[in-house]
Protein backbone atom coordinates (compact mmCIF):
# COMPACT_ATOMS: atom_id res chain seq x y z
CA UNK A 1 0.00 0.00 0.00
CA UNK A 2 1.59 3.53 -1.27
CA UNK A 3 1.74 5.76 1.57
CA UNK A 4 0.37 8.69 -1.33
CA UNK A 5 -2.25 9.12 -3.79
CA UNK A 6 -0.75 7.76 -7.31
CA UNK A 7 -3.08 9.15 -9.03
CA UNK A 8 -1.12 12.27 -10.03
CA UNK A 9 1.68 9.97 -11.33
CA UNK A 10 -1.12 7.75 -13.65
CA UNK A 11 -2.72 11.30 -14.72
CA UNK A 12 0.78 13.32 -15.36
CA UNK A 13 3.24 11.44 -15.94
CA UNK A 14 1.77 7.72 -16.97
CA UNK A 15 3.52 5.85 -14.19
CA UNK A 16 1.60 2.73 -12.92
CA UNK A 17 2.65 0.16 -10.28
CA UNK A 18 2.86 -3.35 -10.42
CA UNK A 19 3.47 -6.11 -12.88
CA UNK A 20 0.08 -6.06 -14.44
CA UNK A 21 -1.70 -8.97 -16.24
CA UNK A 22 1.36 -10.12 -17.83
CA UNK A 23 4.50 -10.20 -15.58
CA UNK A 24 6.37 -9.61 -19.51
CA UNK A 25 4.51 -7.13 -20.49
CA UNK A 26 6.63 -3.68 -21.12
CA UNK A 27 10.33 -3.80 -22.05
CA UNK A 28 12.67 -4.06 -19.14
CA UNK A 29 15.49 -1.20 -19.47
CA UNK A 30 18.12 -3.72 -18.27
CA UNK A 31 18.37 -5.69 -20.98
CA UNK A 32 19.78 -4.62 -23.60
CA UNK A 33 18.14 -6.63 -26.70
CA UNK A 34 15.10 -5.46 -25.14
CA UNK A 35 15.81 -2.05 -24.96
CA UNK A 36 16.96 -1.98 -29.10
CA UNK A 37 13.44 -3.64 -29.54
CA UNK A 38 12.10 -1.08 -27.28
CA UNK A 39 13.85 1.67 -29.70
CA UNK A 40 12.60 0.44 -32.97
CA UNK A 41 8.66 0.21 -31.46
CA UNK A 42 8.75 3.49 -30.41
CA UNK A 43 10.46 4.27 -33.56
CA UNK A 44 7.57 2.79 -36.02
CA UNK A 45 4.56 3.96 -33.25
CA UNK A 46 6.14 7.76 -33.62
CA UNK A 47 6.74 7.44 -37.87
CA UNK A 48 9.92 8.36 -37.07
CA UNK A 49 12.18 8.86 -39.90
CA UNK A 50 15.72 8.48 -38.18
CA UNK A 51 17.13 7.07 -35.11
CA UNK A 52 18.83 10.26 -34.09
CA UNK A 53 14.65 11.71 -34.04
CA UNK A 54 13.73 7.83 -32.41
CA UNK A 55 16.20 8.61 -29.34
CA UNK A 56 15.29 12.53 -28.77
CA UNK A 57 11.54 11.96 -29.10
CA UNK A 58 11.84 8.72 -26.73
CA UNK A 59 14.05 10.86 -23.66
CA UNK A 60 12.10 13.48 -24.32
CA UNK A 61 8.61 11.11 -22.95
CA UNK A 62 10.82 9.10 -20.47
CA UNK A 63 11.64 12.02 -18.58
CA UNK A 64 8.11 11.67 -17.27
CA UNK A 65 8.45 8.86 -15.44
CA UNK A 66 12.07 10.75 -13.93
CA UNK A 67 9.63 13.45 -13.25
CA UNK A 68 7.05 11.27 -11.87
CA UNK A 69 9.57 10.38 -9.24
CA UNK A 70 10.85 13.86 -8.40
CA UNK A 71 7.55 14.86 -7.83
CA UNK A 72 7.07 11.58 -5.24
CA UNK A 73 9.83 12.38 -2.99
CA UNK A 74 9.71 16.31 -3.15
CA UNK A 75 6.22 15.85 -1.85
CA UNK A 76 6.17 12.83 0.18
CA UNK A 77 9.70 12.44 0.99
CA UNK A 78 8.52 8.84 -0.67
CA UNK A 79 11.47 7.40 -3.30
CA UNK A 80 10.18 5.22 -5.76
CA UNK A 81 12.98 2.37 -6.63
CA UNK A 82 14.00 2.93 -10.15
CA UNK A 83 16.39 0.46 -10.76
CA UNK A 84 16.40 -0.72 -14.31
CA UNK A 85 15.01 -4.34 -13.15
CA UNK A 86 12.01 -2.77 -11.22
CA UNK A 87 11.29 -0.58 -14.79
CA UNK A 88 9.08 -1.63 -17.81
CA UNK A 89 8.52 0.86 -20.87
CA UNK A 90 5.46 0.11 -22.55
CA UNK A 91 4.49 1.31 -26.12
CA UNK A 92 0.63 0.73 -26.98
CA UNK A 93 -2.10 2.19 -28.82
CA UNK A 94 -2.40 5.35 -26.37
CA UNK A 95 0.93 6.08 -26.61
CA UNK A 96 3.88 5.24 -24.25
CA UNK A 97 3.61 4.59 -20.22
CA UNK A 98 5.73 3.38 -17.43
CA UNK A 99 5.30 0.29 -15.00
CA UNK A 100 7.09 0.30 -11.75
CA UNK A 101 7.00 -3.37 -11.08
CA UNK A 102 7.57 -3.17 -7.06
CA UNK A 103 6.32 -0.01 -5.69
CA UNK A 104 8.04 -0.49 -2.18
CA UNK A 105 10.57 2.35 -1.69
CA UNK A 106 13.72 2.18 -2.77
CA UNK A 107 16.13 -0.06 0.39
CA UNK A 108 18.70 1.79 0.79
CA UNK A 109 16.70 4.92 2.40
CA UNK A 110 15.90 2.88 5.23
CA UNK A 111 19.15 3.31 6.30
CA UNK A 112 19.65 6.72 6.38
CA UNK A 113 18.16 9.13 9.26
CA UNK A 114 18.63 12.70 8.07
CA UNK A 115 17.04 14.57 5.23
CA UNK A 116 19.64 15.85 3.96
CA UNK A 117 21.79 11.71 3.45
CA UNK A 118 18.25 10.93 2.18
CA UNK A 119 18.06 14.08 -0.70
CA UNK A 120 21.21 12.97 -1.39
CA UNK A 121 21.08 9.44 -2.02
CA UNK A 122 17.70 9.13 -3.62
CA UNK A 123 19.14 12.32 -6.63
CA UNK A 124 22.48 9.84 -6.63
CA UNK A 125 20.19 6.75 -7.11
CA UNK A 126 17.66 8.32 -9.71
CA UNK A 127 20.64 9.94 -12.15
CA UNK A 128 23.68 6.83 -11.60
CA UNK A 129 21.19 3.94 -11.57
CA UNK A 130 18.34 4.69 -13.71
CA UNK A 131 19.12 7.97 -16.08
CA UNK A 132 22.52 8.01 -17.05
CA UNK A 133 22.35 4.08 -17.78
CA UNK A 134 19.31 5.21 -20.33
CA UNK A 135 20.67 8.30 -21.30
CA UNK A 136 24.35 6.30 -22.44
CA UNK A 137 22.00 3.62 -24.50
CA UNK A 138 19.92 5.86 -26.01
CA UNK A 139 22.35 7.39 -27.14
CA UNK A 140 24.08 4.39 -28.60
CA UNK A 141 21.44 2.56 -30.41
CA UNK A 142 19.87 5.94 -31.90
CA UNK A 143 23.14 8.18 -32.34
CA UNK A 144 21.10 11.17 -30.50
CA UNK A 145 24.10 13.01 -28.64
CA UNK A 146 23.76 12.29 -24.95
CA UNK A 147 24.01 16.27 -24.18
CA UNK A 148 20.94 16.78 -26.09
CA UNK A 149 19.02 14.62 -23.39
CA UNK A 150 20.51 16.17 -20.45
CA UNK A 151 19.09 19.64 -22.11
CA UNK A 152 15.84 17.50 -22.93
CA UNK A 153 15.71 16.50 -18.87
CA UNK A 154 16.68 19.71 -17.39
CA UNK A 155 13.76 21.39 -19.23
CA UNK A 156 11.49 19.14 -18.29
CA UNK A 157 12.56 19.27 -14.31
CA UNK A 158 12.80 22.95 -14.48
CA UNK A 159 9.13 22.88 -16.31
CA UNK A 160 7.56 20.66 -13.59
CA UNK A 161 9.49 22.42 -10.69
CA UNK A 162 7.47 25.83 -11.94
CA UNK A 163 4.10 24.17 -12.31
CA UNK A 164 5.02 22.40 -8.78
CA UNK A 165 5.29 25.46 -6.98
CA UNK A 166 2.32 27.17 -8.04
CA UNK A 167 0.19 24.64 -7.21
CA UNK A 168 1.73 24.17 -3.63
CA UNK A 169 -0.52 24.90 -1.20
CA UNK A 170 1.50 25.94 1.20
CA UNK A 171 4.89 28.01 1.63
CA UNK A 172 6.47 25.23 3.30
CA UNK A 173 6.16 23.13 0.43
CA UNK A 174 6.72 25.65 -2.10
CA UNK A 175 10.26 26.50 0.33
CA UNK A 176 11.23 22.63 0.11
CA UNK A 177 10.33 22.28 -3.49
CA UNK A 178 12.45 25.07 -4.24
CA UNK A 179 15.53 23.67 -2.15
CA UNK A 180 15.21 20.31 -3.27
CA UNK A 181 15.32 21.34 -7.07
CA UNK A 182 18.50 24.19 -6.46
CA UNK A 183 20.08 21.20 -4.53
CA UNK A 184 19.71 18.68 -7.25
CA UNK A 185 20.31 20.84 -10.58
CA UNK A 186 23.49 23.36 -9.00
CA UNK A 187 24.65 22.02 -5.96
CA UNK A 188 24.89 17.87 -7.04
CA UNK A 189 28.06 16.36 -7.26
CA UNK A 190 29.34 15.08 -10.60
CA UNK A 191 29.53 11.34 -9.01
CA UNK A 192 25.86 11.04 -9.31
CA UNK A 193 26.60 10.69 -13.24
CA UNK A 194 28.96 7.73 -13.20
CA UNK A 195 31.62 9.09 -15.81
CA UNK A 196 30.69 11.98 -16.13
CA UNK A 197 33.64 14.90 -14.40
CA UNK A 198 30.99 17.37 -14.32
CA UNK A 199 26.93 18.10 -13.67
CA UNK A 200 25.50 17.64 -16.83
CA UNK A 201 21.94 19.48 -15.84
CA UNK A 202 20.84 22.48 -16.72
CA UNK A 203 18.79 25.22 -14.89
CA UNK A 204 18.90 28.57 -16.43
CA UNK A 205 16.86 29.25 -19.26
CA UNK A 206 15.29 31.95 -21.42
CA UNK A 207 12.07 32.98 -20.75
CA UNK A 208 9.49 34.94 -23.43
CA UNK A 209 6.60 37.31 -21.75
CA UNK A 210 3.40 36.61 -23.38
CA UNK A 211 2.28 39.95 -25.00
CA UNK A 212 -0.80 41.12 -22.74
CA UNK A 213 -0.72 38.21 -20.53
CA UNK A 214 2.08 39.46 -17.96
CA UNK A 215 1.09 36.76 -16.01
CA UNK A 216 2.18 33.96 -18.45
CA UNK A 217 5.83 33.02 -19.97
CA UNK A 218 7.38 30.38 -22.39
CA UNK A 219 9.94 28.53 -21.10
CA UNK A 220 12.70 27.95 -23.82
CA UNK A 221 14.80 24.64 -24.95
CA UNK A 222 18.07 24.98 -24.44
CA UNK A 223 17.93 22.48 -27.74
CA UNK A 224 15.50 21.07 -30.03
CA UNK A 225 13.65 17.79 -29.75
CA UNK A 226 13.85 17.09 -33.09
CA UNK A 227 9.84 16.77 -33.36
CA UNK A 228 9.62 19.03 -36.30
CA UNK A 229 11.30 16.08 -38.34
CA UNK A 230 8.00 13.73 -37.85
CA UNK A 231 5.85 13.62 -41.02
CA UNK A 232 3.39 16.17 -40.87
CA UNK A 233 2.88 19.91 -40.68
CA UNK A 234 4.10 22.24 -38.71
CA UNK A 235 5.66 20.15 -35.76
CA UNK A 236 7.56 22.89 -34.25
CA UNK A 237 6.86 22.99 -30.39
CA UNK A 238 6.61 26.53 -29.06
CA UNK A 239 9.28 25.78 -27.18
CA UNK A 240 11.69 24.89 -29.77
CA UNK A 241 14.88 27.22 -30.00
CA UNK A 242 14.75 26.98 -33.73
CA UNK A 243 11.59 29.71 -34.32
CA UNK A 244 11.71 33.38 -33.96
CA UNK A 245 9.60 34.61 -30.80
CA UNK A 246 6.92 36.02 -32.92
CA UNK A 247 5.87 32.35 -34.25
CA UNK A 248 6.41 30.93 -31.04
CA UNK A 249 4.05 33.34 -29.39
CA UNK A 250 1.57 32.66 -32.14
CA UNK A 251 1.53 29.24 -31.51
CA UNK A 252 1.65 29.31 -27.69
CA UNK A 253 -1.38 31.65 -28.57
CA UNK A 254 -3.15 28.47 -30.81
CA UNK A 255 -2.33 26.07 -28.34
CA UNK A 256 -4.00 27.68 -25.47
CA UNK A 257 -7.05 28.71 -27.43
CA UNK A 258 -6.21 32.48 -26.26
CA UNK A 259 -6.61 35.51 -28.33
Amino acid sequence: MLPFDSTVLHNSHNIVFGSGSNPESGSCLEDEIEFVHLMEDFGDFMKSPAPKVTGSLFAKRYCSLIAGAVHTYMHHQYGLDLSLPNVRVVVGEEGIHYRIVDSGEFQQLQQLQTREQRRELYFRHLFSDNVCRVFERTERYTGIQESNLWATLSYNLTYWKEEWIHQAQSLWLRERIEEDYRFMMEEANHLWFREKTVNPLIHSFRQVIVPCYNDRHILLREKCCLNYCLPGGDRYCYTCPLITDERRIEKYLAVHDIG
